[in-house]
């Protein structure tokens, strides 16, 4: 029968094996879940930039409904959805009133990032009482923010000639499908934010 100091002597080591292993455990799980919380979702195929914390796994789930994602290519219009995050600075909204149609208008995303622009259209004419809401929502969910999320379907790209610098500047067309801020999202397709509006 082993004494007493050779009994408390294995007690704590066992109590400084279990207390480094519960460490060792608490360190990976705020490791991950931190690595979760930046955001930096790198293993997502549909999204092409960094996402500053604002993406979430639910943003990321109606995208992949219907379709099974391939690597974005410019040269291969798939008319996937993907995720692109621009800080607000980089990006304007533009509403415009259609002349000669009466209540209608249409809207889009200019935005700039690595010496591209990136344009994301609407989908169709509105009538302007729509983009009067689409215009609010913009700037309630933009104010105060440094960035933004945009999910367009992948469309054309070419090379246009800046007015202003006489440069050649790519210009890669989308087609809007919904933004979002830390404050929330708002979609052309009301469903489309339901996963985390909800």
């Amino acid at each position: 029968m082993p004494n007493l100091k050779t009994y408390l002597t294995n007690f704590r080591n066992k109590i400084s094996l279990g207390f480094c292993t519960g460490i060792s455990l608490l360190v990976f799980i705020v490791g991950t879940t931190s690595q979760g919380q930046s955001g930096q979702h790198t293993d997502l195929k549909n999204l092409l930039t960094p996402d500053y914390g604002l993406l979430t796994e639910s943003d990321f789930r109606r995208d992949r409904q219907d379709h099974e994602f391939k690597p974005y290519d410019p040269n291969n219009l798939s008319g996937d959805r993907f995720w692109q995050c621009f800080s607000l600075k980089d990006i304007r909204l533009n509403v415009r009133k259609l002349k000669g149609s009466g209540d209608f208008c249409d809207f889009q995303f200019v935005a700039h990032r690595d010496k591209q622009t990136h344009q994301y259209i609407s989908r169709r004419a509105q009538e302007n009482e729509d983009c009067d809401k689409f215009q609010k929502s913009w700037q309630k969910l933009t104010k105060a923010e440094k960035y933004v999320c945009l999910n367009g379907e992948s469309g054309e790209h070419h090379w246009l000639i800046d007015k202003i610098s006489g440069q050649k500047v790519l210009v890669n067309l989308w087609t809007y499908i919904k933004f979002k801020t830390h404050k929330g999202c708002f979609a052309y397709f009301s469903d489309d934010c339901e996963l985390y509006n909800n």
